[in-house]
């Protein structure tokens, strides 16, 4: 697998030719029995148990293939590329448009837009941030954003606590608690911040409170999941595209 998925630089360079030429005009959805058929097709490359053909795009002069690898430490995706007319031969990697954008599949914006447990900020544009109450990093770009991307930004919160950090839940029982975004945004900045670190250990969320807060928290890890979050934190505009740390620090 690894082999393959190494050359995803060369497999970009060679699938940009059909992702410049191509219409896309007859582009369509393959149904579950095409997927079934590429699968069997190439079952030593994808007929193991841990891989599961998600979805699929017929462009026409090729088909784009989303792979799902789940592993103990979550599962992450990655596209197949079938050229439609050579048989034997699949690309693992990634394919490039002629303004050097990723040809990926469009998110889910609603399953994303449902993950958002609160909103920090009144800026005009979007952005989405997973983040982790206990996360180094996630404290660190708290304690850093600058009051310019506080005033640009509308920072959509997705919180994905991790399993290394065993207060985490905890401290999100607490923030989301309150009872507006403000309340919630200033929980967590004061937590993050350092300015209050013990008020999260004397609540107790009342069973209902708990069932709501862990209802949202499943739909923002299935937020996450859809981005393609590899960690915290991990930022994206308003079209879902990957944004960096000095984005809001500089």
């Amino acid at each position: 697998m690894k082999k393959y998925i190494g050359k995803s630089i060369i497999t970009g360079l060679l699938l940009s030719a059909f992702a410049v030429t191509s219409s896309f005009a007859v582009d369509r959805d393959m149904s579950k029995d095409e997927l079934v058929k590429v699968k069997n097709e190439y079952s030593k490359l994808l007929g193991s148990p841990v891989l599961t053909l998600n979805k699929g795009i017929d462009h026409g002069k090729f088909k784009q293939i989303e792979v799902e690898a789940k592993g103990r430490r979550g599962s992450q995706k990655f596209n197949v590329f079938v050229v439609n007319g050579v048989e034997g031969v699949a690309f693992f990697g990634k394919a490039f448009t002629k303004d050097g954008k990723p040809f990926d599949f469009p998110k889910d914006s609603s399953l994303i837009k449902n993950g958002v447990a609160f909103i920090m900020g009144n800026g005009t544009e979007d952005i989405y941030l997973v983040s982790d109450p206990e996360c180094p990093w996630c404290q660190k770009l708290e304690k850093e954003i600058s009051s310019e991307a506080r005033a640009k930004y509308k920072i959509h919160m997705i919180p994905m606590p991790l399993a290394m950090h065993p207060n985490s839940k905890s401290v999100l029982y607490w923030v989301m608690s309150a009872k507006t975004d403000k309340e919630k945004s200033e929980r967590l900045h004061d937590y993050m911040t350092g300015k209050d670190k013990t008020s999260w250990k004397s609540f107790k969320p009342t069973d209902k409170q708990k069932t709501e807060i862990d209802k949202t928290l499943a739909s923002s890890l299935k937020a996450a999941e859809e981005l393609e979050a590899r960690g915290t934190p991990s930022i994206y505009n308003k079209d879902f595209g990957k944004m960096s740390f000095k984005d809001l620090t500089k």
